[in-house]
């Protein structure tokens, strides 16, 4: 697989993980909420398995962020079922996600 490949595919499962957290926080009562928190990891660690076969330089930790955001609005739009304040947030929770994974 190939280094740009490697970066979308982070870069989702980057996104899903945001996503999964932002609907766990904003819904916490619902009753997907434990398995979104439950998501977020294994998200996560899919990432961090892809991210631990490479050295990655500032340019490419960029473009993984500018994708992930990407995605994850993009997620977030097709999930009509979470708070509209879920945009609001965005930014936050990805910082948070890549932030735990090293990506700053």
């Amino acid at each position: 697989m190939g280094k740009q490949e490697e970066i979308r595919r982070i870069a989702r499962f980057i996104a899903l993980a945001a996503v999964h957290k932002i609907g766990g926080l904003l819904n916490p009562s619902a009753i997907y909420a434990e398995k979104y928190k439950k998501e977020y990891g294994n998200f996560v660690q899919q990432a961090e398995n892809i991210l631990i076969g490479r050295n990655w330089n500032r340019e490419d930790k960029e473009e993984i962020k500018t994708e992930a955001r990407k995605q994850a609005h993009d997620e977030l739009k097709r999930r009509g079922y979470i708070a509209e304040r879920k945009f609001d947030i965005l930014d936050r929770e990805l910082g948070e996600v890549t932030g735990e994974m090293g990506i700053d």
